[in-house]
This record gives C-alpha cells, sequence and structure tokens, in this order.
C-alpha cells in the first residue's frame, strides 16, 4: 500500500516578462515535488513544464522566460533537478469524492460548506471561510476539492474576502 501522506506539491512563485510594465508573476503548482530541508522544493524540467500548462501560460517567449528564472534561480547548479525557494504543502493522505489526494491549503466543499484545509502534523482540521469555525475531519466526511489557496482567485465558490482565523 502506498503512504499517500509523504507526497508533497510544490509552489512555486516565479516572476517573469522582462523588466518593464508587462512583467508577470505567476504560482505555478509543482506536483509530486520534493521537499528539501530549508523550505525548498525540488523538482524537474517535466514537472516544471506541467506546472507551466496547468497555469495555462502558452505562449512560447513567456515559457521561455519562466524556463530562464528557473535556471538563473536554480539553487541545484542541474539543468536537470531544479532547487528553489517555494512553498511546500504535504497530502493529508485523505482523498476527495472524486478520488483526488487532499493536501493543506486547499479548500474542499462538504455539507455545502467550502472549508481550507490545515495539517499540523498531528491532525487534519477544516476551517469555514466565511465563519471561521473548525472541525477536525475524521475519513468519514464526504468532501470534494473545489481549488486551493493559490487558485482561490479563480474559484467562483470562495469568496473573495473570506475570513481566516486562522491565518
Amino acid at each position: 500500500m502506498e503512504n499517500s501522506r509523504f507526497k508533497f506539491r510544490g509552489v512555486l512563485t516565479v516572476e517573469y516578462g522582462g523588466e518593464n510594465a508587462d512583467d508577470k508573476t505567476v504560482d505555478l503548482i509543482i506536483e509530486k515535488a520534493d521537499a528539501i530541508y530549508g523550505g525548498c522544493i525540488g523538482f524537474d524540467i517535466d514537472q516544471l513544464d506541467a506546472a507551466i500548462e496547468k497555469a495555462g501560460i502558452t505562449d512560447d517567449i513567456e515559457i521561455d522566460q519562466i524556463h530562464e528564472f528557473c535556471y538563473d534561480n536554480n539553487g541545484c547548479r542541474s539543468d536537470e533537478y531544479f532547487v528553489m525557494d517555494g512553498d511546500i504543502e504535504q497530502c493529508t493522505g485523505l482523498k476527495d469524492k472524486n478520488g483526488n489526494l487532499i493536501y493543506e491549503s486547499d479548500y474542499v466543499k462538504a455539507n455545502d460548506v467550502i472549508y481550507r484545509v490545515f495539517w499540523d502534523k498531528t491532525k487534519i482540521s477544516l476551517v469555514n471561510i466565511l465563519n471561521g469555525d473548525i472541525i477536525d475531519v475524521s475519513e468519514t466526511i464526504t468532501m470534494e476539492i473545489v481549488g486551493n489557496e493559490h487558485e482561490k482567485d479563480n474559484i467562483s465558490e470562495i469568496p473573495k474576502n473570506p475570513k481566516r482565523s486562522s491565518d
């Protein structure tokens, strides 16, 4: 049996677009990232390209700029593997009703309420984004992932200014 609690997702903030008003910043979600001591994420070029595609970036010039950013900021000094500062999100080991693994910082819907997932290494909690109420999670709760902290502006079910008592 595979232990999914030791899977990680990395979030890499990339700045690209040159030194003018067209500068852009994007959070790329690196699936199956390696958690590196010191708060860094490890990933390869295929994982980077998959994250770029998932972010909807299709312009070849922008893709080249993102690659250049990663090569310029790579702490590993390798053209095949990257080690960069980023946010690490641990898998909770739970799956939603569609079989998708749930990670910390995901937004899930349970009983018609939207919650943000928190993982404190001893338990998994859900925080109601409207009123801040906290519930501990058991595997009997039926949940569906509706997004994550880094995609929340694109999710219509998440209020633009939710209350976050735990942030």
